[in-house]
């Protein structure tokens, strides 16, 4: 695996250099990054909130059962059933466990959703910060004509500013995934 770790290190690096080298370009790059990130924590609010609807029900249905194994316990208190009330009290000690396990997931996530609201107040103006900055860039201007390289330098300098533009399209197409 070291290879690919030295070949993604550079191929990192080299699209640094490259977006320092056009800060027009970085500007869209951060306007993806954060829209991508935005997007993400949508969805997980969105489905931390889903969550909190689900245990919300869950709690519901619980309590509902305890009430349920409660007045079974006191009719068969009544009816003097001890074998009764027994296996009552343990079906009711049984949810009052799981509805407390349920309460306990529900303030968890309910902490998730408050995190991720949060995350989104900071996010949404850090895009629109750099949608303005990315209208107000000029646009990139188009790279001059490839001329015939006349020594190695100027061989070596072509070749890596093709690999930093392979580098730079593929960071593209994996986010425009």
């Amino acid at each position: 695996m070291g290879l690919w770790d030295d070949l993604e290190q550079f191929l990192e690096s080299r699209l640094e250099q490259f977006l320092q080298a056009n800060p027009q370009i970085q500007v869209y790059v951060l306007l993806e990054q954060v829209r991508d990130e935005e997007t993400q924590a949508q969805n997980r609010l969105t489905s931390f909130r889903q969550e909190e609807q689900d245990l919300y029900q869950q709690i519901l249905d619980t309590a509902q059962q305890i009430q349920k194994w409660a007045a079974r316990k006191q009719k068969a208190q009544a009816a003097g059933r001890s074998d009764l009330v027994q296996a009552a009290q343990q079906q009711e000690a049984q949810l009052l466990t799981q509805g407390n396990q349920l309460w306990s997931r529900k303030n968890e996530v309910l902490t998730q959703i408050q995190q991720h609201e949060e995350l989104l107040k900071k996010l949404i103006p850090r895009r629109q910060e750099l949608e303005v900055r990315a209208q107000a860039q000029p646009a990139a201007a188009p790279p001059p004509p490839p001329s015939r390289p006349t020594n190695a330098r100027e061989v070596e300098a072509l070749f890596d500013q093709w690999e930093t533009d392979q580098a730079l399209e593929e960071l593209k197409r994996k986010m425009g995934r």
